[in-house]
């Protein structure tokens, strides 16, 4: 990759000439072995106040990602519905706004922090519970596995969104509506495959599986795929989404940390993407839109169209089965799964402290916590 796309030569990989900074000097550790080489022994930390640093120049990255999207999106949104309100009625305005918002706005603004915080490479090899293995590569087979417990999780994680909103929906006496389900069904089909199985899976496992695991890899795999995933479903800021942009997200995280390669991250995210929006997208065209929105008809309708009743029954008891094997895939294979330890092992008991309790990791959060809040208060009270 050219480096002179990144500031001051820097890569995402942390390979250019800032990699040697403060926060590395003043935290030593082992050196991560090349991929001819054996890990060496972690060290146990002591001094954890460079490490706190280095977490919360992540979190202050992750906060400027979001503030950068959220601020530009707010502006536009505000200039477009002064001066062009019609505009914003066009089926493209969401779509343009998010990506330009994200990888235009954001994604440049989070690099500028994270590029101080150096990269460890991927080794294919592993250290857990003082044991040095090779990580396996995934066959044909394990990836079918692999892909069934990705689409099973994000049923079941969204089913428990969906079921959470409807439940809060009651309680408020205001019903929520999923932002991204109003997006799709309002756009054309090809816009669809492109926003979410093209750009999203792109865009969203370059920053959340490169660039984040990247550089927190050298504390561990449990950190990784922790980290990773919970940020990755609370920068959705929504409910609908974050239950099972969470379950995805530690799945995909743990992928990446097994085998380092970002294409397997994003084929797996693209093919859940289709399975759960274009599919569905399809179907619901197939029928009508209006039918499917409401029980009554399209019950009586799938009545008089046998080969509809048959597909959409067929699509049902899909999801259901694949809910059921990812869960009793998870409980089979539990033992199989294999954390391996960096080359600096954070102490018992102090990790959550270094990891979350520090300057810029506490504010992200409770930024990404207070747009999700305000994503349950804001619309109740604008509709009063």
């Amino acid at each position: 990759m050219n480096t002179s796309a990144f500031p001051n030569g820097n890569r995402p990989d942390g390979s250019g000439t800032d990699s040697q900074n403060a926060f590395s000097s003043a935290a030593p550790c082992p050196q991560a072995a090349s991929p001819a080489q054996q890990i060496p022994a972690p060290v146990l930390l002591s001094d954890l106040h460079a490490h706190r640093a280095g977490f919360s120049r992540i979190g202050a990255s992750m906060l400027v990602l979001l503030l950068g999207c959220q601020l530009f999106a707010f502006l536009v949104s505000f200039a477009v519905g002064r001066f062009a309100p019609d505009i914003a009625k066009t089926w493209w305005y969401s779509w343009v706004l998010t990506d330009v918002s994200l990888y235009g706005i954001g994604l440049p603004l989070m690099w500028l922090i994270l590029r101080q915080v150096p990269a460890a490479p991927f080794n294919p090899t592993y250290r857990a519970r003082g044991i040095v293995a090779e990580k396996p590569r995934f066959g044909f087979g394990w990836w079918i596995l692999i892909a069934v417990i990705g689409m099973g999780a994000m049923q079941i994680g969204a089913l428990v969104g969906q079921g959470f909103m409807k439940l809060l929906s009651y309680l408020v006496g205001y019903d929520y509506a999923n932002g991204l389900e109003t997006i799709v069904s309002g756009s054309p089909l090809w816009a669809t495959f492109l926003g979410t199985v093209v750009l999203a899976p792109l865009g969203e496992e370059f920053i959340f599986r490169k660039l984040l695991i990247d550089r927190t890899r050298r504390w561990g795999d449990a950190v990784s795929v922790l980290l990773s995933g919970i940020l990755f479903g609370l920068f959705h800021g929504n409910l609908f989404q974050l239950f099972y942009t969470t379950m995805f997200g530690f799945l995909l995280a743990y992928i990446y940390t097994r085998t380092g390669r970002l294409g397997w991250c994003v084929g797996l995210h693209a093919l859940t993407n289709f399975w759960g929006g274009i599919v569905p997208t399809l179907l619901r065209n197939w029928i009508g839109p209006d039918i499917i929105a409401d029980p009554e008809k399209l019950s009586a309708h799938l009545m008089k169209n046998p080969l509809q009743y048959f597909v959409y029954t067929l699509y049902g008891m899909i999801i259901y089965a694949l809910m059921i094997a990812a869960v009793v895939l998870l409980i089979c294979l539990r033992k199989k799964i294999r954390l391996g330890d960096g080359t600096c092992v954070l102490p018992a008991g102090r990790r959550f402290r270094t990891v979350v309790l520090n300057g810029g990791m506490t504010v992200a959060l409770l930024a990404f916590l207070l747009v999700l809040l305000s994503a349950l208060i804001l619309p109740p009270l604008a509709a009063r």
